[in-house]
């Protein structure tokens, strides 16, 4: 009778983690302005809350003045479909090591697309036709 007891605990807990779901992750390659560029994104949805939770980790990713002429930094936006684009954040960038990283963002919207752009200007409200990284998010 333990023994069964120990077995149904066991399944019910693994229904309970695969309802919940873990965070996504996607594996992308640098478009035709970046190709030697790797990033992995992380989003943890929380559809209760309508908002995700994003960390973008990019590596040989080339400095956004030689991606880009006049750029200085690299951007995540994020839009729902059809909607207009919103800044999420941008990369910390390390020019010695190649490495960009966006830490724990905060998205209003549980499905969406995303893309990473070269911009030279900080204060950018729309993305620059350059896009590094493209993806979907959906839960």
């Amino acid at each position: 009778m333990r023994a069964r007891m120990i077995a149904l605990s066991a399944v019910f807990a693994l229904s309970a983690l695969a309802a919940c779901g873990g965070p996504l992750t996607y594996t992308l390659r640098g478009g035709d302005k970046a190709p030697d560029a790797d990033a992995e994104i992380v989003a943890r949805v929380d559809s209760g809350a309508s908002m995700t939770r994003l960390t973008v980790e990019a590596e040989h990713l080339a400095p956004p003045d030689r991606v880009k002429g006049g750029s200085s930094l690299f951007v995540v936006w994020a839009r729902a479909p059809k909607a207009p684009w919103q800044r999420v954040g941008a990369l910390e960038y390390d020019e010695g090591g190649r490495i960009g990283k966006l830490k724990e963002a905060s998205v209003p919207m549980t499905a969406f697309e995303l893309i990473i752009t070269a911009e030279s200007d900080s204060a950018a409200v729309q993305p620059s036709d350059v896009v590094i990284f493209s993806q979907g998010v959906n839960n």
